[in-house]
């Protein structure tokens, strides 16, 4: 007897009470005749459960974008110190839809970011919409006065991203941001200052290749590459009236990365990035440092060409051996290379359960770049050729002679404690053959290289 002998058939019998007895079965016949049953589908319900959550300090802002331009004195970018980060993370089962969201709070309840995210991946075209929100205050030196100033940036992101194979893809990002810079009242001079109000639009296009391979935390072999154009806008723009502004910025850069396995997990890591701009408002790049310095520092004697109408500011990093500003412009080009070594995992011939231990890596690099207004670094309206010194009632122009180019070289160790990946350099700057700083500089900070 098979088991086909105990499933009835309705051709079998005219009562109906067989319709009851097989109700939920669909008679099918496997190739040696025995049956089974064919359960019924049923519609996927869209269901979301948390797939991340994160509270912690936090050193870092939570979208690293431009940010609006201070003076050339003192960039308050990347730089935020301690405060609280919140930020949760759901998905749906097939991962079709995906949303997360998250705030920064600092100690000061003034500086402080709100962001929203919602991703549709169900197509092959993924689409996602940010909202962001960023609140900045701190006070800067301008001339032989102290402001005190609050940048408020509300933005909107729509991005699609196309996917050519695994490792090709496409992104187009379209960009709303309303910006507004506003004095505190703290002087006379101050309280007759109006607030500047700005609405800008823009677009961006990204052409991305990955092809990297992790291997541990900050390990990995592959190829990265990002080429990108940006056209912003500013359409309308509120200070003393509201009025129409022709401001525009348009941006092309590239990020190159190469990651090569030199022995198990030891690898050679090597980044060519540039950038430049161009437009009736600019954006200045500013060299030094590192990426999340905690305690970053900056050099104020650095002239920065205010003729330049700059709009925006941002970070060119790493060059470690400098504090910030060490170069400046309009353009910039660098190179990074180093050797990371998980000495504990060659010396224990794999990767080890504790953590701490595991992520521990020594590392020896070099770098190489300059930033720079004009044509190129050697143009003669090079804003680093020029000092200014202001001693009341003389202010005197001195035109010197340096090398555009500036050097790093040192050693570091990288660590994850406390869910954080630490980064400790300890590094040395060569401005024209000199060193910058005999004893070398010790840098601490917090993410990532590169």
């Amino acid at each position: 007897m098979v088991l086909s002998d105990l499933i009835p058939k309705i051709s079998d019998t005219g009562d109906s009470s067989s319709n009851n007895y097989i109700r939920g079965w669909q008679p099918n016949a496997l190739t040696d005749g025995i049956g089974y049953k064919q359960p019924f589908g049923r519609n996927y319900d869209v269901q979301f459960t948390i797939n991340k959550m994160i509270t912690q300090a936090d050193f870092g802002f939570i979208n690293a974008t431009y940010q609006q331009f201070t003076g050339g004195t003192s960039p308050i970018y990347l730089n935020t110190g301690i405060n609280a980060l919140i930020m949760m993370g759901i998905n749906d089962l097939f991962e079709n839809y995906r949303i997360s969201g998250g705030f920064r709070i600092s100690f000061d309840l003034s500086s402080n970011e709100v962001m929203l995210s919602f991703e549709n991946l169900k197509r092959r075209l993924d689409q996602q919409i940010v909202l962001y929100r960023q609140a900045i205050k701190k006070a800067v030196p301008q001339g032989n006065m102290l402001y005190s100033i609050k940048q408020n940036t509300n933005s909107v992101f729509y991005i699609l991203k196309y996917p050519f194979n695994r490792h090709h893809s496409l992104r187009f990002t379209f960009t709303g941001r309303y910006d507004s810079f506003i004095f505190g009242s703290i002087s006379d001079n101050t309280l007759k200052e109006p607030n500047d109000n700005r609405f800008w639009t823009g677009f961006k296009v990204s052409y991305i290749f990955d092809s990297g391979k992790e291997l541990a935390t900050n390990l990995w072999r592959g190829t990265k590459i990002n080429i990108w154009a940006e056209y912003n806008e500013c359409v309308l723009r509120y200070y003393d009236k509201l009025g129409f502004s022709n401001d525009n910025l348009f941006v092309i850069g590239f990020d190159i990365r190469k990651s090569v396995k030199v022995y198990k997990n030891m690898t050679w890591a090597t980044r060519l990035a540039g950038s430049t701009n161009f437009g009736t408002a600019r954006l200045v790049y500013y060299m030094g440092g590192v990426d999340n310095w905690i305690w970053a520092k900056f050099d104020s004697d650095n002239w920065t060409d205010l003729s330049k109408n700059y709009a925006y500011q941002t970070l060119a990093t790493n060059m470690r051996g400098f504090p910030q500003n060490i170069r400046n412009g309009t353009s910039f080009v660098l190179l990074t290379t180093e050797l990371r070594v998980p000495f504990v995992q060659l010396i224990a011939g794999r990767q080890v359960s504790n953590n701490l231990l595991n992520s521990l890596q020594f590392l020896v690099f070099g770098e190489i770049g300059t930033a720079w207004t004009g044509a190129t670094p050697y143009s003669p309206d090079n804003c680093l050729y020029t000092r200014w010194i202001y001693n009341y009632p003389y202010i005197i122009k001195i035109t010197r002679q340096v090398d555009p180019w500036v050097q790093g070289f040192g050693m570091g160790l990288r660590a994850s404690l406390f869910g954080y990946f630490f980064r400790l350099d300890w590094a040395w700057g060569l401005e024209d053959l000199k060193i910058y700083k005999k004893n070398g500089m010790l840098m601490l900070s917090i993410g990532l290289d590169f």
